[in-house]
């Protein structure tokens, strides 16, 4: 199956946009579980700091009765200082209902506080015989102020719930995110694996190909006969299925002709004698151009007579062809002289069988060209 190139670069786009945006979307989710703890820590911190101005307020009413008065202003400062720090965390919130009403109920609580400290000063300067009422007072204050932090404590409560609720919900996307990141960054991978793969074949095969290949006809080129030559390996010449057979074709007259015709009109036509032959010849069969215009074909396991019937074929089919050299279907008359040989069940060499061959060839433009000759013509070479 082909791959198209855009096809590949689109997915190549898309997978990296869908990374981007997962990563984006994963850092996202980060941050927000990170202002989630943030905001768990001040709320922490907010919830401790009621628990310790409802207690400092409970040690000012319970050590307002005590005759040393150092007890009582240790709680007093620390119930000041941590009213304020609960003041300044409800002022930092962002607008809402919930802090609107957050404020009116810190206002309240620190008016009855400021109140109740009134009271509790008074009680701590004077006898307590005498100020039964005043500490009648000062508890009701301490439970409308107690009544004031119980709603702090309802909005810790729920702001704390909501948060965990939060957090669980990006801590679930973030587990998802890393699954499609992990998803998504293996099938790129092997996206790119898979096109670096095709591209390197591509390459190889491209490469291979302008190696082994002539350039202007698509044959084979002498090169790539040198490697046909080594797969002759020379413990199988006593083996009779590893006969072959040697055809050697020269055009005739093909510098008269390019002379006449112009080496345009001799490229042309020597590219059509490559086709025809290509179409004549088995799939195992080795079409290789040999020189200019001198072809060589290779047919394995081709006895002397079978290599005799396709030597013959090919030089009738081409007499018979018309070769067109214009655009306007102008076309020519060629004739090709051919040499053969074969390899017998012997020791002779590759070079031997193609020496043969060359020396057919040479007596066929001998007697005239447009002429088949074999080694029972010339003689042979043991």
């Amino acid at each position: 199956m082909k791959t198209s190139h855009l096809g590949i670069k689109l997915s190549i786009l898309i997978l990296l946009i869908i990374i981007l945006v997962t990563n984006l979307n994963y850092w996202k989710s980060i941050s927000t579980l990170s202002d989630h703890i943030n905001s768990l820590i001040l709320l922490s911190d907010h919830q401790g700091n009621g628990e310790k101005f409802h207690s400092a307020v409970h040690s000012m009413m319970m050590d307002s009765s005590e005759t040393t008065s150092s007890r009582y202003y240790k709680s007093q400062q620390k119930a000041d200082s941590t009213l304020r720090l609960l003041q300044t965390y409800i002022e930092s919130m962002p607008a809402s209902n919930s802090k609107n009403m957050l404020l009116n109920s810190a206002a309240s609580m620190a008016e009855k506080y400021y109140n109740f400290k009134e009271h509790t000063n008074k009680l701590i300067r004077e006898d307590g015989d005498t100020l039964n009422n005043e500490k009648i007072y000062t508890q009701e204050l301490f439970d409308l102020i107690f009544t004031h932090y119980q709603t702090l404590i309802y909005h810790h409560t729920e702001q704390r719930k909501k948060l965990l609720v939060e957090s669980k919900a990006v801590k679930k996307s973030i587990k998802i995110l890393q699954i499609l990141v992990t998803t998504t960054t293996i099938a790129f991978g092997l996206l790119i694996l898979l096109y670096l793969d095709r591209v390197a074949l591509k390459v190889f095969e491209i490469t291979e190909k302008m190696a082994l290949h002539d350039k202007l006809t698509g044959l084979y080129n002498r090169h790539a006969l040198e490697r046909f030559i080594d797969q002759l390996h020379p413990t199988s010449f006593k083996n009779p299925e590893n006969k072959y057979g040697v055809i050697l074709i020269d055009i005739d007259h093909f510098k008269k002709f390019n002379d006449t015709y112009g080496h345009s009109a001799g490229d042309k036509v020597l590219v059509q004698v490559a086709n025809t032959l290509l179409e004549m010849v088995r799939t195992v069969d080795k079409v290789i151009r040999f020189g200019g215009e001198e072809i060589l074909i290779l047919l394995p396991r081709a006895t002397i007579e079978g290599t005799a019937i396709v030597a013959h074929k090919i030089a009738e089919t081409i007499d018979k062809k018309q070769f067109h050299i214009q655009d306007n279907n102008d076309s020519k008359h060629v004739t090709v002289s051919i040499g053969y040989s074969a390899h017998p069940p012997d020791k002779r060499s590759f070079q031997k069988v193609l020496d043969t061959a060359d020396r057919c060839l040479y007596t066929a433009k001998a007697k005239g060209r447009n002429t088949v000759v074999g080694p029972d013509q010339v003689g042979s070479e043991s």
